[in-house]
């Protein structure tokens, strides 16, 4: 019992040093300015949401942020208690351990499971930077119409081609439903096959995303394979 309970308290001082280390420096810039933290760790928390497609990160909703201001005020206290109490060997240390563990699973219980889902109140349009720039007069749905009477339906997730000029195309992905976050996604595709791309907003269509070249056996494969739209709801369109 005197092994175990050392090993317990080993991994306790351990993680409370990363939690009274992180929450001030790292998560506590999801509600305070930037302005009050060093450039090196803006760029590791904007690194971190970028890499790993933490939406909690990058688009902050509200009910993160108030996890982060009960993190502050409550869990990052308790950290410092419980590093104090361990090596000073106090009799109230096993309370503030229970008090900061109960806290810290909580907040992870409330992150989503699906890392593709976003906040209800929050729709955003993000532009990601274009080696190649996309005419703004360029309309990716110009034929819409002609090749497919149904193109604007909401029952189906249409992956359409558009050439662009000279040899250079452009896919589009167009119909996902609401509920997912088209900036994650679109990461997700750009890191998986290499190219570049962007979510524009159309008048008519909503949300749509853009990627350089012929992607659209890769963006249907991706779908399927991600759980985000059944194959047979799927449409792939032609020049």
């Amino acid at each position: 019992m005197g092994f175990i309970s050392g090993l317990v308290n080993v991994v306790v001082v351990l993680f409370s040093c990363v939690v009274a280390v992180a929450v001030p420096l790292i998560v506590a810039q999801i509600c305070l300015p930037e302005w009050l933290y060093p450039a090196p760790l803006v760029e590791l928390k904007q690194w971190y949401g970028e890499v790993f497609g933490d939406y909690l990160v990058t688009e902050k909703p509200h009910f993160f942020t108030g996890l982060v201001w009960v993190d502050i005020a409550f869990v990052w206290p308790l950290s410092l208690a419980n590093v104090y109490g361990i090596l000073a060997r106090r009799p109230w240390v096993s309370t503030t351990s229970l008090m900061a563990g109960v806290s810290t699973a909580t907040s992870m219980l409330s992150k989503p499971a699906n890392r593709f889902r976003q906040s209800p109140s929050i729709v955003p349009v993000f532009m990601s930077d274009l080696n190649v720039q996309i005419p703004t007069a360029f309309d990716p749905f110009a034929d819409a119409n002609a090749e497919d009477s149904g193109a604007g339906t909401k029952d189906y997730v249409h992956i359409r081609i558009q050439q662009r000029n000279g040899r250079k195309s452009l896919t589009t992905v167009q119909g996902l439903k609401k509920e997912f976050s088209y900036n994650k996604i679109l990461k997700d595709l750009k890191k998986e096959f290499c190219c570049n791309g962007t979510v524009v907003q159309d008048p008519e269509l909503g949300q749509v995303i853009q990627l350089q070249g012929d992607q659209r056996k890769n963006v249907s494969s991706f779908l399927v394979q991600a759980g985000i739209v059944k194959k047979e709801h799927i449409k792939i369109h032609g020049f």
